[in-house]
């Protein structure tokens, strides 16, 4: 047997002296309970701030670290996700009957106004034209929604641009018109107590945390002294 190998024996040896593993920590209340592996080391363990002061005394919720859906604020998702969907299902419609050439003049009230030959140059410009409407028509209170649901106070403004947006829905069927007043009870709740609640916690907790300034004591100005 080589000089580096050693025997069974030997190793048993050297196990049966091998110092055991640390004991399990005492908890911090002083019971018996172990709470992990190893010793509890004698210095202070730093820790985040309480969750209050962290978000400079905005309550927030404990599962997604954002202030508080206010019932403003979901009323409001509703009224415009509610009027974006009412202007598509009524260019929907109004497709729908579009594409028969029979009923291509009573597929919108604006076709039956204008009367626009069907295949004809105006007929397309039209067509093309609602296509374009609507994408704002629908667009519009769907990013107004979003940005109030994420605290910006633009959303106020986006609000108007949502009703205003809903508007043209008279010129298809009663199935878009629903859109204006839907767009319009989210405008007002928009500037509501909640939504007002809702958007001053938003602002309170993207502000920067104030920080003080340490000067470190007196500023020595000039040559210093072991220099001179």
């Amino acid at each position: 047997m080589s000089s580096d190998q050693s025997s069974p024996d030997a190793r048993t040896d050297e196990w049966a002296h091998s110092p055991a593993p640390a004991a399990p920590a005492p908890a911090p209340d002083g019971t018996n309970e172990p709470q992990g592996i190893g010793l509890a080391p004698d210095h202070r363990v730093e820790t985040l701030p309480p969750l209050e002061e962290m978000h400079h005394g905005v309550p927030v919720s404990a599962r997604t670290g954002e202030p508080h859906r206010t019932g403003a604020l979901v009323a409001l998702q509703c009224c415009f996700y509610a009027a974006a969907g009412a202007s598509g299902l009524g260019y929907a419609l109004y497709w729908w009957r579009a594409m028969h050439v029979a009923g291509f003049d009573r597929s919108a009230w604006i076709v039956g106004w204008l009367d626009p030959r069907p295949g004809g140059a105006g007929s397309i410009a039209l067509v093309l034209a609602l296509a374009a409407l609507v994408v704002v028509m629908v667009g519009a209170p769907c990013v107004a929604a979003y940005q109030a649901w994420t605290g910006e106070r633009l959303a106020r403004r986006l609000s108007l641009v949502a009703l205003a947006a809903a508007c043209p829905g008279a010129l298809f069927n009663p199935l878009a018109c629903a859109a204006i007043p839907l767009a319009a009870a989210g405008a007002v709740l928009a500037r509501a107590r909640g939504m007002t609640d809702y958007l001053d916690a938003w602002e309170a907790l993207r502000a920067p945390a104030p920080r003080s300034e340490d000067t470190g004591g007196p500023v020595f100005y000039g040559r210093l002294p072991r220099f001179q």
